[in-house]
């Protein structure tokens, strides 16, 4: 009996002794995951603080895009009614281009007229001359018919040479307004590509938002998880402190006893 209390006794501080062991790396080995947890959770805030900056200005970059978008839309429609203003210009000028063409016709017509009257109205000077006496107020008739008509055949000459410098000047702007329809043409082309572009930018520009929000999320959750490991770390610690000084004060209990230290294989005996 004496025999067994002894082997009892040397046992229990043997289970001490490797329980105060184990808690001992128990211990250590929860300080050191405590300490790089507690790392990772500082890291992870940096890198939480770093996030939260990129998705700030992510954001912006998204409102910023989707302003730009607007205006260029906006100045696409604005070029493309300065293009169809530009047409119905270019329409109207060639109309009134014609107009004035027709209006030379029948000036040059009128000037025709009053070359056949002059001619009339000499001949019927002449006669009326032959005619002596009798033909006096004839005269003075075709006199006035002949000055009227040259009067007339001199406007028709001066409103010819306007319509002409008119036509010139219809001309002129007529290919003027041509080349400002094209211009407006290539820039509605180049404000449709910059457009285009400018979708495509904010579609990844909203993406990459939204990305940097779930990454910031993902983070978030990685680091709750880390401050609930570093805090199952340090509870682990003091748990395992804890054993190790109940090891050690069962140690301290039984080393009243002055007993003869066996190994493992005599326990097992």
């Amino acid at each position: 009996m004496k025999k067994i209390g002894r082997k009892y006794i040397l046992g229990c501080e043997m289970y001490a002794q490797h329980v105060a062991i184990g808690a001992e790396q128990i211990t250590q080995s929860s300080e050191t995951l405590a300490k790089g947890s507690s790392d990772q959770a500082a890291s992870i805030e940096d890198i939480t603080s770093t996030m939260t900056q990129i998705g700030n200005q992510s954001q912006k970059n998204a409102e910023h895009s989707n302003h730009a978008n607007q205006y260029t839309v906006m100045a696409k429609n604005a070029a493309q009614d300065g293009a169809f203003q530009m047409e119905e210009m270019t329409a109207a000028i060639v109309s009134i281009n014609e107009s004035i063409k027709s209006i030379s016709k029948i000036i040059k017509t009128i000037d025709d007229i009053a070359f056949q009257t002059n001619l009339l109205a000499l001949n019927a000077s002449v006669e009326a001359a032959r005619a002596g006496k009798f033909g006096k107020g004839f005269v003075v008739v075709a006199k006035e018919v002949y000055n009227l008509a040259s009067n007339s055949a001199k406007s028709a000459k001066e409103t010819s040479k306007i319509i002409e410098d008119a036509v010139i000047k219809v001309n002129h702007g007529v290919q003027v307004l041509e080349k400002t329809s094209k211009t407006f043409h290539t820039i509605h082309n180049n404000i449709t590509q910059a457009t285009n572009l400018v979708s495509e930018i904010t579609v990844s520009s909203n993406e990459q938002a939204l990305g940097i929000t779930e990454v910031h999320q993902s983070i978030k959750n990685v680091n709750d998880i880390t401050q609930n490991n570093a805090s199952n770390a340090e509870e682990m610690a003091a748990a395992a402190e804890n054993l190790s000084n109940q090891a050690y004060n069962l140690r301290q209990s039984l080393s009243q006893f002055q007993l003869k230290k066996i190994s493992d294989q005599d326990l097992k005996n």
